[in-house]
């Protein structure tokens, strides 16, 4: 019999809110209690007025999320660009409940640990009108910055959800690139604390020419049966990987390199093949030349690394993928035993959760169910 764990983790801390796929504004009326479970991405920055050659981007580009009871605090994005770029407008995803009459300040910085340092750049965004927008605040001034030479990006002073304008945040993982203060701290003084997710704030301009090769999905296929997350020890792995170029130059040949460990960082598996040289933006899919037979039960990662010669950003480079080994019957499980999260659902809203079981016909006699309240 096939046991499947469902773990839904909720605290009261963010709300939810989506943006409109072919529109800049929000068409759904916005509420700090409801979720828009449908995917959708906010608008391109090619559809801005006053559109940039590039821009640096952080967040994942779908569905938000924003602080619903924190008031009066700053918060900042740490960029870092790839080669030499010029700054010339910064992109604010903010939402607003009133046509807000605070304006939103937006200082660009140079970083001072976790705070604020010398100011480089001002600029103040008096119309925020309602519902849920990105801004378009083009500098008086250029800002011209060296490759890999940090700078922020600070907004605020932030009077929050509902009493006026917030920064919305999106639903991905990144460390240590999005910061924000207590309600009422200091800009320059005031602890920053990081985040796991990004605040929707991009930065527009011009980069120098640069190469770039990421590694967007690193994927397998479990013995035969396509892809899988869920296994029996015996199965037998095949591993592959998506790279593109995300640079602006051509891109050489360059090495794929594939490592399966546990959650110790024990290495079982490694392996590597070539890719052929890419035009800009082109991608292409390699297969791992030798497949790998999982033994033992538990939780494993699949890292995929790409090396390529004059690299000029390094974050994009490695890809993973869990997979969770497990005898049957058993668990199915995709969390890791620990409670927490971030996140208010409304009344009524309804989730659910896939699995691809490892044998066929399965069976379901257990489900697991993990909650958390208010206390109402």
């Amino acid at each position: 019999m096939n046991r499947i764990s469902l773990i839904c983790l909720l605290c009261l801390v963010l709300s939810a809110v989506s943006l409109a796929a072919d529109r800049l504004p929000l068409t759904t009326a916005l509420d700090r209690d409801e979720v828009i479970l449908m995917p959708s991405e906010i608008g391109a920055i090619s559809r801005l007025d006053n559109e940039e050659p590039d821009t640096l981007v952080y967040d994942d580009n779908g569905s938000s999320v924003y602080f619903s009871t924190l008031r009066n605090f700053y918060c900042y994005v740490k960029f870092t660009p790839p080669s030499d770029f010029q700054l010339r407008s910064i992109y604010l995803a903010l939402a607003d409940s009133v046509p807000s009459a605070l304006p939103c300040t937006v200082w660009v910085c140079t970083p001072n640990g976790t705070r604020p340092g010398a100011t480089l750049a001002m600029a103040v965004n008096t119309d925020v009108g309602e519902g849920s927008w990105f801004y378009d605040i083009t500098l008086d001034d250029s800002v011209d910055f060296a490759g890999q030479q940090d700078f922020i990006v600070v907004i605020g002073k932030v009077p929050g959800w509902p009493a006026g304008w917030t920064p919305l945040i999106d639903g991905g993982t990144t460390v240590n690139r999005s910061y924000y203060t207590n309600a009422n701290a200091n800009r320059l003084t005031g602890t920053y604390n990081a985040i796991t997710r990004d605040f929707r704030i991009r930065a527009g301009g011009s980069y120098a020419s640069f190469v770039d090769l990421s590694v967007d999905e690193c994927f397998n296929s479990v013995s035969g049966r396509g892809p899988a997350f869920f296994m029996e020890p015996g199965d037998t792995v095949q591993l592959k990987a998506k790279v593109t170029n995300t640079g602006n130059l051509p891109a050489p040949t360059y090495t794929l390199n594939w490592v399966i460990e546990d959650t110790t960082g024990q290495q079982y598996f490694t392996t590597s093949a070539n890719g052929s040289a890419l035009a800009i933006g082109a991608s292409e899919t390699l297969i791992a030349p030798t497949t790998y037979r999982i033994a033992n039960a538990g939780k494993y990662v699949a890292r995929c690394t790409v090396t390529v010669a004059g690299d000029a950003v390094a974050d994009n480079n490695v890809a993973h993928l869990g997979m969770f080994v497990n005898h049957m019957p058993g668990w199915y499980m995709y969390d890791d035993n620990e409670s927490d999260g971030q996140v208010n659902w409304s009344a009524g809203t309804v989730l659910g959760m896939s699995y691809m079981p490892v044998q066929h016909t399965a069976k379901i006699d257990s489900i697991a169910v993990a909650t958390g309240s208010a206390g109402t």
